[in-house]
């Protein structure tokens, strides 16, 4: 769609992928349903989580295992069987980087190792200090994982991640909406 974070966008055309971009109604759907070729995929923005039901009802319907949903800002929207799709726990907790593919197409090469370690600098510092005198070299780490393309989540990111209750985060970000509304 057009309304997507840059990253996505480099990572495809980084890993040769032509992108060929789509605008979106007021209610965040497609204006109409495109005919894919065999070799083509539909990625589709679960927008902050509020489209898992035309996801579910409309797109995985007609296209199935060429949809790729990007649930990178619905951390807690579970995938569908069978549907290709992203996360992105990094928005949402603690982590420099990394993220998931559920439900990952058959005959996916196996993407090189990486490692996190230097990349952590940044939030760590913000633990003891103002998120602004870090943001220079949270910045300079954004751009290293851009130029860094596609790569296995590293261990000890897996293992911080594996650490985090999710229920609880979970609960408390609806606490946290409740008390706003």
């Amino acid at each position: 769609p057009i309304y997507i974070c840059d990253v996505m966008q480099d990572v495809l055309r980084g890993s040769g992928i032509e992108v060929m971009r789509y605008a979106l109604t007021e209610r965040l759907e497609l204006p109409d349903h495109p005919a894919l070729q065999a070799d083509e995929a539909l990625l589709f923005v679960n927008y902050f989580g509020l489209k898992a039901d035309y996801i579910s009802e409309v797109l995985a319907v007609r296209y199935g295992k060429q949809l790729i949903v990007d649930n990178s800002q619905a951390l807690f929207s579970l995938p569908q069987s069978g549907i290709a799709t992203l996360y992105s726990p990094r928005k949402f907790v603690g982590v420099a980087d990394g993220g998931w593919l559920a439900n990952a197409p058959a005959g996916l090469p196996q993407a090189r190792s990486s490692r996190s370690q230097a990349r952590f600098g940044a939030l760590l510092g913000r633990l003891e200090d103002s998120p602004q005198h870090h943001y220079a070299t949270f910045q300079a780490l954004e751009q290293a994982l851009e130029n860094d393309g596609v790569k296995a989540m590293a261990t000890s990111t897996a293992r911080l991640l594996d650490s985090i209750d999710y229920h609880e985060v979970a609960r408390r970000r609806i606490d946290n909406l409740a008390h706003l509304r």
